[in-house]
């Protein structure tokens, strides 16, 4: 079948990393807000019918006929064909950070750097390897997985008859992992690309020369490569056109590969779909608004719409387009929007009350210039290795100095300390002060060159660690008569 190529227009967007092997999917648009999921094509097993009222998702996966979609929170959700349980998402497996889908299992990266599996597992692979820790990003095969550790190194588990599980020797520091139906492909930090596994259709031999590369996707037998300038390249089976690219293709930001179709998004936020159409997979919905992530599943085609995470009323592609949201691990989620900061030990009468009187729910104990009290949020990447964590508060009385301090253990209902509830407890370390403009201040300071780890001599390995803010309330009105207040708490689970 020849080529079906189509498109969309929409705003401006960067790339989103390796997709793998049928890792993306959800149903025919029936709203246009970002973080919404849509998909086309085959529906046999409902795996393009998105669950209702599916909201501010940042990424999804497609097996055979199942679908996972994970949201900004962290929550796993599934549907579509579930005979070997691949769409029911374990209970207690907590947040997560990506996702993965097989053909017939199902993969979750937690926050703390491990990986959850099930579904099929024939070949091991629903069994994660018990030392598997560190990871950062997985993939998905037919019958395979790849693992991403936060040193660089690649390490991959399940069906290895190709040799797809087994990882070249000498292979290097990598920043990428893409994973077809029984080969697996990597993308060095040099912007090299290298393939392993079965090769009957030229899936593993790379174009000589090829590069510098920014993003790679697997489809069932063939690969395709995105690069620097956002021209795109596949080689590999193309009995349905899925590795020819279409003529007047415009620069590429993010790439997918099914099983016999292709599919990438193009500057602006439009989608390209090219290969077999029999079951509708190139045929886009309309009206259809600017996407940020795109999958390709057997015979289906996914799009996450534009995310606005930091509710800034700019679409996260734009914020990090115009430098304004940074985007160090390249999947097109601003890096404030990632990490999962929880709220806890609230001044709200949940746990300890305040000393007098309770403030709003989710926020520290009233001070004299805001009834509601003081509330701590942040965002960013919280890795050891790198580290863009941001503290903030909002709340606190204009212009009062606010120290940020970390503890290695919580204190969940909080002990009287001033007019609030001390919450970081454990070993404490003080991370920094700084001056409030109109009751709010964030932590480090932009230019400073600090970070959070670092000043909180979070270990290497990782940990979870506890947050608050204490602040100046230079006229106290409280019983306690005591001139400072505090912030909830706020803890962050650490990856190397």
């Amino acid at each position: 079948m020849p080529p079906s190529p189509c498109s969309r227009a929409g705003s401006r967007l960067l790339h989103a990393l390796a997709t793998s092997f049928l890792c993306f999917s959800a149903s025919i648009a029936r709203s246009q807000a970002p973080g919404d999921v849509v998909a086309w094509g085959d529906n046999t097993y409902g795996q393009t019918t998105v669950p209702a009222g599916l909201a501010n998702q940042a990424r999804v996966c497609a097996g055979a006929g199942h679908t996972l979609s994970l949201g900004l929170d962290g929550v796993v959700v599934a549907w579509g064909r579930n005979n070997y349980g691949q769409a029911t998402v374990p209970a207690g497996q907590g947040a997560c950070t990506a996702i993965a889908a097989g053909a017939f299992h199902s993969l979750a990266l937690r926050v703390d750097g491990t990986v959850s599996a099930w579904g099929r597992n024939n070949y091991n692979q629903a069994t994660p390897p018990v030392d598997l820790v560190g990871v950062a990003q997985i993939a998905a095969g037919g019958y395979h997985n790849l693992a991403l550790l936060s040193d660089g190194s690649v390490r991959a588990f399940g069906y290895d008859f190709y040799g797809q599980s087994s990882v070249p020797a000498g292979l290097g520091a990598c920043i990428a992992i893409a994973a077809g139906n029984y080969h697996s492909v990597a993308l060095r930090l040099d912007g090299t690309v290298q393939a392993w596994g079965q090769n009957t259709y030229g899936q593993c031999t790379v174009p000589a020369g090829l590069g510098p590369v920014r993003a790679i996707a697997a489809g069932r037998d063939h690969t395709l490569a995105l690069l620097q300038d956002g021209g795109v390249v596949a080689w590999g089976r193309n009995q349905s056109g899925q590795a020819t690219i279409p003529v007047g293709l415009p620069p590429g930001t993010a790439l997918a590969g099914g099983y016999y179709h292709s599919a990438v998004i193009v500057q602006g936020g439009g989608v390209w779909a090219f290969g077999a159409n029999d079951r509708g997979q190139c045929t886009l919905p309309s009206p259809l608004a600017p996407c940020v992530v795109v999958a390709a599943g057997e015979h289906h085609t996914v799009v996450v719409l534009g995310v606005d995470c930091n509710n800034n009323g700019l679409p996260d592609a734009e914020d990090i387009t115009t430098g304004s949201s940074e985007d160090h691990d390249a999947d097109a989620v601003p890096d404030e929007c990632q990490t999962i900061v929880v709220p806890f030990c609230f001044g709200d009468g949940t746990g300890t009350a305040c000393p007098c009187q309770a403030g709003a729910p989710g926020r520290g104990c009233p001070n004299n210039a805001n009834p509601q009290g003081a509330l701590l949020l942040g965002g960013g990447l919280a890795r050891v290795t790198f580290d863009n964590l941001r503290l903030w508060t909002t709340g606190a009385p204009p212009n009062a100095s606010a120290l940020y301090f970390q503890g290695n253990a919580p204190q969940a209902l909080g002990t009287l300390f001033g007019d609030g509830l001390r919450c970081a407890a454990g070993s404490v370390r003080r991370l920094g002060i700084v001056q409030s403009v109109a009751g709010a201040s964030s932590w480090p300071p932009a230019g400073s060159g600090l970070s959070v780890s670092s000043q909180g001599g979070v270990p290497a390995a990782g940990a979870t660690r506890h947050y608050q803010a204490w602040y100046r309330d230079p006229a106290p009105t409280f019983c306690t008569d005591s001139r400072f207040n505090l912030t909830n708490g706020a803890s962050v689970t650490w990856l190397p």
